[in-house]
């Protein structure tokens, strides 16, 4: 979302914005700094059998260590609500700027081909909004499946018993039952929406899909050859 923001308001200077060595370095940056919000997590916590009085059962459970509540204190607090409200406010940010200069470029545009004799200002503005609905949706679609885990991330953080272990263990199973089940529908849908409304996406998909349908075997072509020699020779006598 970031570097489609980049290339609606910068054009011109994405390719210095966005390089190699910086994407290299953000995603390894990004990578370090959630594997060491989860990696107290996995330290203090494992598998074993534990007794269950409910069950009156032995059975495999989670068993966390004396220090857990202590050593995952802080990484949850950046893990659940900062990251995710800042990655909230990263796509509704881009979203905004995306639609907002996607707008006014397209007024440019239409103001523009408008002074010119035999101009189609009509077909640059029609483009421009696809491309607005395009972003739009993906982005709404997006933001709607992230608000549940944004507010389930929040109520962990103001209330303790809303976890795995508390008193409310049933409602925050129930919250992230629906916080998985949009993040799936995005999922699923987003390249359906890509599908049916950026034209090179689906002309790439066509191709790609098709590709294996096109291929030989490696013996045709050298069937056909032989066949085309002997076809010859048989002309030439």
């Amino acid at each position: 979302m970031a570097e489609r923001c980049l290339c609606v308001a910068l054009p011109l200077k994405v390719k210095l914005i966005v390089s190699k060595e910086k994407t290299i370095v953000c995603l390894a940056v990004m990578f370090i700094v959630i594997l060491a919000t989860v990696i107290p997590t996995y330290a203090t916590s494992s598998i074993q059998w534990r007794f269950y009085p409910e069950y009156n059962a032995t059975l495999l459970g989670l068993a966390y260590a004396d220090n857990y509540f202590d050593a995952t204190a802080i990484p949850n607090i950046i893990n659940n609500p900062i990251l995710s409200v800042a990655s909230f406010t990263i796509v509704l940010l881009c979203t905004s700027i995306i639609i907002t200069n996607l707008n006014k470029k397209s007024k440019w545009r239409q103001s523009t081909s408008a002074k010119q004799p035999g101009s189609q200002p009509n077909n640059l503005t029609s483009k421009d909004k696809r491309a607005t609905k395009m972003v739009t949706i993906i982005s709404v679609m997006l933001l709607a499946s992230v608000t549940p885990s944004v507010l389930t991330d929040f109520i962990a953080s103001v209330d303790a018993e809303f976890c795995l272990t508390g008193k409310h263990r049933n409602m925050f199973y129930l919250f992230y039952c629906v916080t998985f089940t949009f993040e799936t529908v995005n999922s699923s849908l987003s390249i359906a929406v890509y599908y049916n409304m950026n034209s090179r996406f689906r002309q790439t998909c066509r191709r790609v899909l098709h590709a294996g349908c096109r291929v030989k075997p490696a013996g045709s072509n050298v069937e056909v050859q032989g066949h085309s020699q002997s076809h010859q020779v048989t002309s030439v006598k």
